[in-house]
Formats: C-alpha cells, structure tokens, sequence
C-alpha cells in the first residue's frame, strides 16, 4: 500500500507541474489510494481556489476532464496506447489553443492521438487532418470523413479560419500556420 500512495503522490506532483500547459491555471489535482492493499483509487479534483475538492467525474467540465486526460498523457504516453480527444480545445482561443496544440503534437509523439478539434491553430499541428462532413439526403443521413492533405489541408484551415467566405489572407495564414508547425517541417 505504501508503494501505492507514494506512487500516487509522484503522479499528482508530475500532472499537477502540466496543468498549466492545458490550461488548467487554477485547478487542483490529487491521486489518492485507499484501502488494505491499495486498490481503492480516485482522482480528487477542483477546478478553482477556495472550492472543495472532490471526485474528478463529478466537478470538472468536459473540456476540463478532456484538459486533465492532456495533463495525464503528457507525463504517462505510451506506444500502447490511443488516447481520443473531443474537443479538448473548447472555449479557448488565441495562445491557450496554441499551447493545447503542442501538447497534443508531444503527447503524439509517443502514442496515437486522435484529436476533435473546430480551431485552426490546433488543426495545424496534426500530422494527419481529417474533415468531417454531415450529408442529409432525403430521409437519410450518412457521415464522410475525408482525409486532406496538400492544397486540400491549406483551404480547410484558411475555412476553420475565416469561415465560409475565404480570402486571399485566410489562405496565406494557413500556408504560413502549416510550415511553421514544427511536424510539417520535419516531414511527420
């Protein structure tokens, strides 16, 4: 049971150094391990300063559990392992969605990540881009999922940009948002 908690604790000091990154600022994390042998397990949690902590399912959001996932991958991936995210990028923007990028492209690094994402900035740290689209034909609907790539990749990202109604400067942005990422140029 010792190995246990001591376990525990080194998990929680090494997610809670990660919160940051994933936009978690204010949170609090705890792993904590009961019973005779250990086996009772639970991840305590509290979104800001000054609340009770409690279980984790219960007090965070679904972009924060998506956020805690991130936090928790980044310090245990594994080349076993496939972790989904669905649209852990949620009510972020600007520079968080940008850190929320890298943190997904490190995490890929080591294991399958497979990343729901609306935010151009985190699209264009991905190795592989997929759309998906919705088709309502008559009284049936079906999904597609399209792989991009190329010129393809440039005018989704200039769309997830500027919207429907693209221009010449949404483009450039996603040429320049594509070679900057860092798995672009390295041919990943």
């Amino acid at each position: 049971c010792q190995e246990r908690e001591f376990a525990a604790t080194q998990l929680t000091n090494a997610v809670c150094a990660q919160l940051d990154r994933v936009a978690l600022t204010n949170a609090s994390l705890r792993f904590v391990v009961d019973g005779d042998d250990g086996s009772d397990a639970e991840i305590l949690f509290t979104p800001n300063p000054g609340r009770p902590e409690g279980p984790l399912a219960s007090l965070a959001s679904g972009g924060e559990l998506s956020r805690v996932l991130l936090a928790i991958s980044l310090e245990t991936a594994n080349e076993d392992v496939v972790a989904v995210f669905d649209e852990v990028d949620a009510g972020l923007g600007g520079q968080v969605a940008q850190q929320i990028g890298e943190c997904l492209s490190e995490v890929g690094r080591c294991q399958q990540v497979l990343a729901v994402t609306h935010l151009a900035s985190v699209a264009a740290r991905a190795d592989h881009h997929f759309v998906i689209e919705k088709l309502i034909e008559g009284d049936e609907t079906r999904t597609l999922v399209r792989a991009l790539a190329g010129d393809d990749r440039v005018r989704e990202i200039a769309r997830m940009l500027a919207g429907d109604e693209m221009t010449v400067e949404s483009r450039a942005l996603a040429q320049q948002m594509l070679e900057n990422s860092p798995e672009v140029r390295s041919g990943a």
